[in-house]
């Protein structure tokens, strides 16, 4: 196989580990590239003649590789040089240990859906782009409510006072979605869900969609705001802009070596989530 390593900041700082990595799968017989996470956009060349793409960092590389692979339809597989990992296939110092074991042809794929964003200004779009995990569109450093009106195959169903909102597929329900106490959701699941961020009224529900749904998104009333695509590529909003967001045509191809079930395992373990009550 023709294995392309993309490298976070903190995998790098981890020589003897990503060294480890290399020479392993070369020492298996596999051919590998490596490259700086960062600039994964000038490596489109080698990617479409790569057969895996592996992230080499946390959930966040692994995000920004999902979306390139994507791009090129070839797999892609995380190892974990980060924080919680929750994308992620391998902790680093268990890979290491298992790459002369490792049948990448007994591997099964996850696919995952995408949500394809455009941020329309007079009627025209003026940028657009995938997102993995969520789109978000938010007030921006003045601390002050936007009016938040969203659309749903063209029919106005929620209206809010509130910092912002949240529209995030199912791999995203594990994200930032969490952190607005929103239900998580299978990443097999087809469909979307929609979050308020800090609503003036608390009572203020979110909404799950199909996958199908086309959402468009519009604040007003505000002096500065933002569109965040995955926590990072940051687009500014004026009053009157529209964020529209559909499901993509494309998916991302996660390669996993543990049981179809793994999911719920990794929310009690990596979530710590409470264990059920003793009878």
């Amino acid at each position: 196989m023709r294995i392309g390593l993309l490298l976070s900041p903190r995998a790098r700082a981890d020589r003897p580990a990503v060294r480890a990595i290399a020479d392993g799968l070369e020492s298996a017989g596999h051919g590998t590239w490596s490259a700086a996470v960062e600039s994964i956009a000038d490596c489109t060349a080698r990617m479409e003649r790569s057969d895996l793409l592996v992230s080499l960092g946390g959930d966040g590389a692994m995000l920004r590789v999902g979306l390139a692979a994507a791009a090129v339809e070839v797999p892609c597989m995380g190892i974990n040089f980060g924080r919680l990992g929750f994308l992620t296939e391998f902790e680093a110092h268990d890979f290491v240990g298992r790459i002369q074991d490792l049948d990448f042809a007994a591997g099964w794929i996850e696919r995952r859906l995408l949500l394809d964003w455009a941020q329309v200004r007079d009627g025209k779009i003026i940028d657009r782009g995938s997102a993995l995990n969520d789109i978000v569109a938010a007030r921006g450093q003045v601390a002050r409510l936007v009016d938040v009106l969203v659309h749903i195959d063209g029919v106005a169903v929620l209206g809010y006072r509130a910092d912002g909102i949240l529209v995030a597929t199912p791999t995203g329900t594990t994200a930032y979605s969490l952190a607005l106490q929103s239900s998580i959701v299978h990443p097999a699941a087809e469909v979307i869900s929609i979050s308020p961020i800090c609503p003036f009224r608390n009572s203020a529900n979110g909404l799950v969609v199909d996958a199908g749904a086309k959402i468009e998104i519009k604040l007003s009333g505000f002096s500065e705001a933002a569109l965040t695509i995955d926590g990072t590529n940051l687009h500014k909003l004026r009053d009157g802009d529209v964020v529209s967001c559909r499901r993509s045509a494309r998916t991302v191809h996660f390669l996993r070596f543990g049981p179809a079930d793994y999911f719920y395992r990794d929310l009690a373990d990596r979530l710590q989530l409470s264990p059920p009550p003793r009878s």
